[in-house]
């Protein structure tokens, strides 16, 4: 399996566990879990096992937990070392896929005091090294999910907006607002655009509503998104 379809495997199951496998998964902090994907142990092995230590330690409150945290993404951030560029990008893909979910953890473990804020720490590096490493579409993602955490949890869709807004600046500088992360069909723009109208339906803006849903209706035309790469072309370079 190569390394690319390991992380889309794993991101599918991150999101709908035990959804389409005859037998019970393996749960990602069960022992032997990596080894399903490695024969035997290899630096990617061991860079992944990183990441997974440090989701699975959050799941529950812990003194060391932040030192585990702030250590991960200090790691994450300065992948530059590494001689191998598959390796490199892997590595921070898989760190992306994550980052998110222990965020939650920690805040729902009284560990931090807020997501957003803990992520706007950390967020000029890993917005510097996603487009480094190409790796665009997963940071967009990873931003989708905080913002959809907001809309669901924390009930607040002002701060929801303002990351969905950073998340499409991210993707049409990148021009891969029609591109398909593995575990959706949809373009990552409409499913950024899915969770900006809830969040707009949820704070009552009526008027941003309208707007936003016509620019939802008109991202679904092929026409519109030729449009919107040409302009984005033409910005770049001029």
């Amino acid at each position: 399996m190569t390394l690319k379809n390991k992380r889309y495997l794993i991101l599918i199951l991150l999101l709908f566990p035990g959804s389409f496998l005859a037998e019970e998964p393996l749960d990602f902090c069960d022992e032997g879990y990596l080894d399903q994907f490695f024969p035997q142990v290899t630096t990617e092995y061991l860079y992944q096992e990183k990441t997974l230590k440090v989701f699975c330690e959050t799941k529950i409150q812990n003194p060391n937990n932040m030192v585990l945290f702030n250590d991960l993404v200090n790691f994450s951030k300065n992948l530059r070392n590494l001689t191998d560029p598959e390796l490199e990008r892997g590595t921070f893909e898989y760190f992306l896929i994550f980052f998110p979910e222990i965020l939650f953890q920690l805040y729902e473990n009284g560990e931090i005091e807020n997501i957003v804020d803990t992520f706007i720490i950390h967020m000029d590096d890993l917005e510097k090294e996603s487009f480094r490493l190409d790796s665009e579409l997963y940071f967009a993602s990873l931003i989708k999910e905080l913002a959809t955490y907001q809309v669901q949890y924390i009930r607040d869709p002002t701060i929801a907006v303002d990351l969905i807004n950073y998340a499409e600046r991210i993707v049409f500088n990148s021009f891969k607002e029609n591109e398909i992360i593995p575990n959706n069909n949809l373009p990552i723009l409409l499913q950024l655009k899915i969770i900006k109208l809830s969040a707009l339906i949820l704070s009552g803006e009526t008027d941003e509503i309208i707007s936003e849903s016509t620019l939802f209706v008109n991202s679904l035309n092929p026409a519109y998104l030729l449009v919107r790469n040409y302009l984005n072309l033409g910005y770049f370079l001029n």
